[in-house]
């Protein structure tokens, strides 16, 4: 121990949950706090019970609180003078001793604890400049008195170890100790093995590891993925597949192995989500859907006994949802109502361009009759008049599309003042053309006149379900986006790589010859909230949970060409997983009647909000200028937004978008993403224009910075992971493609993907991504002038008829 420290680098996290307080009291708080000649740098209670709609905490919150005051002064105060004059440092407050943080769980509720732990290990993020690590304990387990004291010192000794020659530093990243299991008529002694400790072992059944027996590396435990909150339980062997197979490829990381028995665990509560056969049967099922074609027949087998004996489970049959086709049938009873409509685009793209005309020509020749006259209007942002306007002739010319080219007469503008000039321009042509009797559309250049289904791209009446809003009296709807969502692709980037690596490993062990045919489990995907998205504030049971493709009709050899030839545009940014899909039938649906989330899709009814300008701060903050165009029309003018199923296709195919990290634009990606939060929060509440000190607006801005910045830090971490395994796979010689008789059809596409990940591992690499990262978040401050500033503009834009006056 270093006698210069107050703390050890220890974070503990106990998951209480089920109103078993009492519990803490009896058995898991009080045993951390009897941890001997120790202190951990924090121990963070989760609060893991249901909280009633309205209340910020659950009813057990104040008895939490109430059962830490009581443990701290019946066990810790004692003890408090012992351990400063042992640890010669007199200079520690009492509070500090065993630091506790009661928190909620901000995560997954109720799934086997995998939110609660999770979010106490991410709110450990917050601490740097010490290698801490992490242990967990359920409510209902308990420590020996030297269970941290033990650990920490096992994954402190130093240790080398030689490796092609050369002596080697070998880091413990882990350590997991043997446990007694408490059962009602038995009690087990259970202690993980070095040898056993591979995925293999953990696929059967669990070789020794409970989440209460893991003290783990902090920045580990993110780098493998957390616990994957998909699962209602086996939650202990999916970590441990994912923790053995990340020392398989890290040699000089490593697991120590303590046989000492060191916890108890009381398989025996009543109220314990896996004592539950449905939440079991649950999460075997998506056990199984990641894990059961990397093993062989013998051992799939095996597992599958184990659990047929324990649990009587059997691989369940997933029934798909069946999809009614949409008919035209009532198409001609329709009555049909044709209105006048300005769409407004900004491009600098020719390949964009000629699919957008093309799709909308194909539209307006198969309801154009829904159409009193249109204009398309198209900003042109670029420098090279011959970039785009040739493609627009030729669909005026060709096509007789009504398009009109906008030329900005200012250069250099930022993305917020294209737009917002986009809106004016919009305005002042239906105002002249229309009297202002028309409904404006403003999109964005590479989405297209069409929209995903599960099994084809359809093109409904774009025209009639428009002119069908009106009836809802709604100022603006903000459609959807098919196939690429609509975010910076390194914000989706760690969930594509999840289905790369799981897609791969079927793959990997399969027989080339044979049809490509997954399992029942795998061929249905669990439809999830943000399923896309990496940087995930309310939703994160999909960052784990792998997406897998179909590839019907074909062997395996030929789906794996295809899989490859479609991985290798990763690096230019397009999302090969993932895509957003509709149901046709409910296309029109309104899905939320107060949005403030404007996309590139967006339809006006009322061209006052054509007026707005999309708001930025500063010219750097480019990012979600059209959330802030939402805020301010939602707040300050109170016009109605709306949220509707009215897709449009996002192709990322049209245009490449090197990995090459930009930093500035990266800079202006994070900005905006926590600017338009702080910005909501500012001018939603009341009497926001008289206020000049903003103490509690600057604190919600640095805690959602922080969590941005760690959500960043935790995908970077996955991601550099994820790289390694599919590398690990693509370039093991022993498997089937490697064989002559498939590398010559195959090795070129092989090459391209690992060609794509290594320059993905250098973009993302501790030595650039991070310290890029760490570099922003120093840069990235504001204080209570610039949120006076931000006052000041808005009310400016409130009161200012001529609101483009602002923008200079």
């Amino acid at each position: 121990m270093n006698k210069k420290e107050n703390t050890d680098p220890i974070i503990v996290i106990i998951a209480t949950s089920f109103a078993r307080t009492k519990l803490l009291l009896e058995r898991s708080l009080k045993s951390v706090y009897e941890q001997i000649n120790i202190n951990p740098h924090q121990i963070y209670i989760v609060d893991d019970n249901s909280v009633k709609k309205g209340k910020r905490y659950s009813d057990e919150h104040k008895n939490i609180h109430d059962v830490i005051k009581k443990l701290r002064k019946d066990i810790l105060k004692p003890k408090f003078d012992k351990f400063k004059k042992k640890r010669e440092t007199y200079n520690i407050k009492f509070e500090n001793f065993f630091h506790t943080n009661l928190i909620q769980n901000t995560r997954t509720k109720g799934f086997s604890g995998t939110g609660a732990w999770n979010s106490g290990a991410f709110e450990a993020l917050r601490y740097s400049g010490r290698n801490y690590f992490l242990a967990f304990l359920d409510d209902d387990d308990e420590w020996k008195i030297n269970y941290l004291e033990t650990l920490f010192k096992s994954v402190a000794k130093p240790e080398k170890k030689e490796i092609n020659g050369k002596l080697r530093n070998i880091k413990t990243i882990a350590s997991i100790a043997g446990f007694l299991r408490i059962e009602k008529k038995k009690t087990i002694e259970i202690k993980a093995k070095r040898e056993s400790f591979n995925k293999e072992s953990f696929f059967v059944r669990n070789p020794g590891l409970q989440g209460s027996n893991l003290f783990i590396e902090l920045k580990t435990f993110w780098t493998i993925g957390g616990f994957d909150e998909s699962l209602k339980s086996v939650t202990d062997r999916d970590l441990g597949i994912r923790l053995a197979e990340y020392i398989r490829i890290r040699r000089l990381k490593k697991v120590t192995f303590i046989d000492d028995i060191l916890m108890n665990h009381y398989a025996i509560s009543e109220n314990r989500v896996t004592t539950n056969l449905d939440n079991k049967k649950q999460g075997l099922d998506l056990f199984y859907r990641k894990y059961y074609h990397q093993f062989s027949k013998e051992l799939q087998e095996k597992s599958l006994k184990r659990a047929k004996d324990l649990f009587n489970y059997e691989i369940s049959n997933m029934i798909p949802n069946i999809r009614d086709s949409y008919s035209l049938k009532n198409e001609k009873k329709d009555i049909i109502k044709p209105f006048n409509l300005v769409i407004g685009t900004i491009s600098n793209n020719a390949n964009n361009l000629i699919e957008l005309f093309r799709s909308f020509f194909s539209l307006h020749k198969k309801y154009g009759k829904w159409l009193s006259d249109y204009r398309f209007l198209v900003l042109e942002n670029t420098s090279n008049e011959y970039e785009i306007r040739p493609i627009i002739n030729y669909f005026v010319t060709k096509k007789n599309l009504n398009i009109e080219l906008i030329k900005n007469t200012k250069n250099g503008l930022s993305i917020a003042e294209n737009r917002t000039y986009l809106q004016k321009k919009v305005y002042e042509k239906g105002n002249k053309e229309f009297n202002n009797n028309q409904i404006s559309w403003i999109i964005d250049d590479d989405h297209l006149f069409k929209f995903d289904t599960e099994n084809e791209i359809q093109t409904p009446n774009y025209f009639k379900i428009i002119s069908e809003q009106k009836k809802h009296k709604v100022d603006a709807v903000f459609g959807q986006i098919s196939d690429a969502p609509p975010l910076p692709f390194l914000n989706t980037l760690r969930t594509q790589l999840i289905d790369f690596y799981y897609n791969l490993t079927y793959f990997a062990n399969c027989n080339p010859k044979d049809k490509f045919e997954l399992n029942d489990l795998q061929k249905f995907n669990i439809e999830r909230k943000e399923f896309y998205y990496d940087l995930s504030s309310k939703h994160y049971q999909h960052l784990e949970y792998p997406y897998y493709q179909h590839s019907k009709e074909l062997t395996n050899e030929k789906a794996f060409q295809n899989f490859l030839k479609e991985t290798a545009l990763l690096l230019n940014g397009v999302n090969i997983f993932r895509k957003l899909t509709f149901n046709f039938e409910t296309i029109g649906k309104i899905t939320n009647k107060s949005s403030i989330y404007r996309g590139g899709n967006t339809v006006v009814y009322n061209s006052r909000l054509l007026l707005t300008p999309n708001y930025t701060p500063e010219r750097e903050y480019n990012r979600r200028s059209d959330f802030n165009w939402s805020i301010i029309n939602k707040n300050i003018f109170n016009y109605k937004l709306y949220e509707i199923i009215l897709p449009l296709k996002h192709d990322r195919n049209l245009q490449i978008t090197p990995l090459i990290t930009n930093e500035k634009k990266l800079e202006a990606d994070i900005k905006g993403l926590i600017f338009y939060r702080l910005f909501e929060n500012i001018i939603s509440k009341e009497n926001w224009e008289g206020k000049i000190e903003h103490k509690n607006e600057l604190r919600y801005y640095e805690q959602i910075k922080s969590q941005i910045f760690r959500k960043i830090k935790i995908n970077n971490y996955r991601t550099q992971n994820l790289i390694y395994l599919i590398l690990e796979i693509l370039k093991d010689a022993k498997l089937w493609w490697f064989e002559n008789e498939y590398c010559a059809e195959i090795n070129y596409h092989v090459q391209q993907n690992i060609f794509t990940l290594e320059v993905l591992k250098i973009e993302l690499g501790k030595r650039k991504f991070q310290s890029l990262i760490k570099d922003l978040e120093g840069k990235m401050k504001i204080d209570n002038n610039f949120i006076n500033k931000v006052i000041a503009e808005i009310k400016g834009i409130r009161g200012d008829n001529n609101v483009y006056d602002l923008w200079r």
